[in-house]
């Protein structure tokens, strides 16, 4: 009992998950009164099976074809089928339930045929798939009749039977059912030379049971035989056929979802290519499976490597009943394939439009492509028309622009001039349709300072003088404009480290992501005197740009300031050495004493550079005559190299 309760909670987990029943769930089977052994009763005798469990319950039984009768508790049995010449039924009548099984369902059939044989099973309603021993409970009934003692159920109407075998099958079985469990039946074949006796199997529920490797050559046909009251009857005779296995592809046609209008033909097609001699059988399921006047058929085409076989669905006339969700499935020996595509009929030809994200849309200026769509439903496929302000889009010549076939119209290296108002026309003249609708593209532009552009002044600033700086940007939306400041530091602005490990000084053209410790510029942070920044928008370049306007009233101290200019899209940033010098021009040469010497007078050179704005400073001198130049000045002078605060010196004294 143990081990019975753990293989039931086992299977239950199973079903859970398929069914999405709540975990934690307990059940036990459904369970017939007269058990799980065999029935065995002669034709025409009613059977009667009752079953009980703890959940709604509903039978099935072998012939598909016979037709069912529901009966609830309260109500009077109908009559006999013998009362009505004809007609045969299953009668599914409910009944009492015991405690612990409160749900209970009778089958009765009154008169049963030999082709009422085979396996009844009652299982709970709403849990699929049944499963015997969790969710299900059968039994095997046997319906003996003497004159039929082989059931003819799938038999086609040649009265042949086909076995279906692959290359890797390692056995076959004969299904020569019968009605009686104790017939003694034979297997038999057109060639009987050709067939060992030894590991065949007979089961009276399944037929014969052969192995592959007991055959010498494939037997033409299979039958089977037996005896009943000195008489003698043959089952049906199959055929064996060597199928394929294989499945290269599978595809339904048309690929993508179809529309039409009412009165128009369907057709889609369900096609597989498989190994040649596959068996494969379609089957389709759509919403007017039941009413749809629909017309199936098949095809089969061999082809260089394989075969392919075609399933068509026609619709010749579909109506919007007809709109839903089709189904084809395919099924060969070894292997199912499903692929689905819907189709919607539409009552008469309509365009609809409506904005995707507002009627308002933004992009960036320099983006490598944008569409600019609608969200657009139309059938038959409307006509497509693009204007910008009035004026088609193909009237612009533009390369850039293209419209796809969703209707969205494509722009390539989105520029500032694209922005505008745009209009989506959709028109089906046939109809005598047409909507239109307007979308405005906003092409934002990241600022740019102008000042970046051009060269900087290379002086630097006169100590005490009063100046201003200068920031003017552009961008759409427009930017703002902000200035900071940060010391000058030492021994020199933004200092990197080389790759040989050596301190250097950068220039003007490093990154400002290099300066760290910026400050807000404010009158108590403020190292120079000056006014706080003003702002105007000023028409530079022949465009409208925000100028801001820094004024320092007495330059004192060296000082880094930054201008920043921002909207919602970007940043540009521009670095400006503030260095104050008390060296005009920050470069001087003197002659001391006389700037007009004479002969055989002494005379001094001496030039006064700023630091950071010369390096390296040393003097030259164009040979006259013989006078040759040494590598570090003159050949009949000293050199000397004084550095004072801020600026380099170097100094020549000889005579001339």
């Amino acid at each position: 009992m143990k081990t019975d309760a753990t293989f039931f909670c086992r299977v239950w987990i199973v079903i859970a998950c398929a069914s999405g029943l709540v975990i934690g769930f307990s059940m036990t089977p459904p369970a017939l009164d007269s058990g799980s052994e065999d029935l065995v009763i002669p034709v025409h005798t009613t059977l009667t099976i009752t079953c009980r469990g703890q959940r709604t319950l509903a039978w099935a039984w072998p012939d598909t074809t016979l037709p069912r009768k529901e009966l609830l508790l309260e109500r009077p049995a109908p009559p006999r089928p013998s009362d009505a010449p004809g007609q045969r039924y299953a009668l599914v009548r409910e009944c009492a339930g015991l405690p612990g099984k409160p749900y209970c369902k009778t089958l009765s059939l009154s008169d049963p045929w030999a082709s009422d044989t085979g396996t009844y099973r009652c299982h709970y309603r709403d849990v699929l798939p049944p499963i015997d021993g969790a969710t299900a409970a059968s039994t095997y009934v046997f319906v003996t009749d003497p004159e039929q003692p082989f059931l003819l159920r799938g038999v086609s109407s040649s009265g042949l039977g086909t076995i279906l075998i692959t290359r890797y099958s390692k056995q076959l079985v004969v299904p020569c059912l019968v009605t009686d469990p104790d017939l003694d039946v034979t297997l038999h074949t057109t060639d009987p030379m050709s067939m060992e006796t030894e590991g065949l199997t007979w089961n009276s529920k399944q037929g014969w049971t052969v192995p592959m490797h007991v055959f010498n050559s494939v037997p033409m046909g299979l039958w089977c035989q037996t005896t009943v009251g000195g008489q003698q009857h043959q089952s049906t005779s199959y055929l064996i056929h060597i199928t394929g296995s294989e499945v290269y592809n599978v595809k339904l046609f048309p690929e993508q979802p179809v529309e039409l209008l009412v009165g128009e033909a369907l057709t889609l097609n369900c096609t597989v290519s498989v190994e040649f001699n596959t068996a494969v059988d379609f089957n389709w399921t759509y919403p007017g499976k039941t009413y749809s006047l629909a017309n199936i058929w098949p095809k089969r085409e061999p082809q260089m490597h394989a075969t392919e076989v075609v399933s068509v669905l026609s619709i010749p006339s579909a109506n919007v009943s007809d709109t839903g969700l089709y189904r084809c499935t395919v099924t060969t020996p070894h292997s199912t394939h499903t692929l689905d595509t819907v189709v919607i009929v539409h009552k008469e030809p309509f365009i609809s439009m409506d904005y995707r994200n507002g009627p308002v849309v933004e992009v960036t200026a320099g983006q490598k492509s944008f569409k600019l769509s609608l969200v657009v439903s139309g059938y038959p496929i409307p006509e497509t028309l693009w204007y910008k302000e009035g004026r088609p889009v193909p009237e612009f010549k533009n390369k850039r622009m293209r419209v796809h076939a969703s209707h969205a119209l494509e722009i390539k290296d989105v520029m500032e001039g694209d922005g505008g108002r745009y209009t989506l026309v959709l028109r089906n003249t046939a109809a005598g349709l047409q909507e239109s609708l307007n979308i405005t593209l906003v092409v934002n532009v990241p600022p740019q300072i102008h000042e970046k552009k051009v060269a900087e002044p290379s002086s630097p600033y006169p100590s005490g003088s009063s100046q201003t700086l200068t920031c003017t940007a552009y961008g759409q939306p427009a930017p703002n404009i902000s200035w900071h400041w940060r010391p000058w530091g030492a021994p020199g602005p933004c200092l990197l480290n080389n790759t040989k490990g050596r301190t250097v000084r950068k220039g003007r053209s490093d990154q400002i992501s290099a300066c760290q410790n910026w400050q807000d510029i404010t009158p108590e942070s403020a190292v120079n005197e000056m006014e706080l920044s003003e702002t105007s928008m000023e028409l530079v370049d022949r465009r409208e740009k925000i100028v801001s306007r820094l004024h320092i009233q007495n330059a004192s101290v060296s000082v880094m300031y930054k201008c920043s200019a921002e909207n919602k899209v970007g940043r540009d940033e521009r670095l400006v050495y503030f260095y104050v010098t008390t060296v005009p021009e920050g470069f001087r040469v003197e002659a001391v004493p006389s700037e007009q010497p004479v002969e055989q007078e002494s005379l001094s050179l001496r030039c006064t550079a700023d630091n950071y704005t010369y390096e390296h400073p040393r003097w030259s001198r164009r040979p006259r005559g013989p006078l040759l130049m040494a590598a570090a000045g003159v050949s009949a002078g000293r050199a000397t190299i004084r550095r004072e605060q801020g600026r380099a010196c170097l100094g020549e004294s000889g005579l001339l």
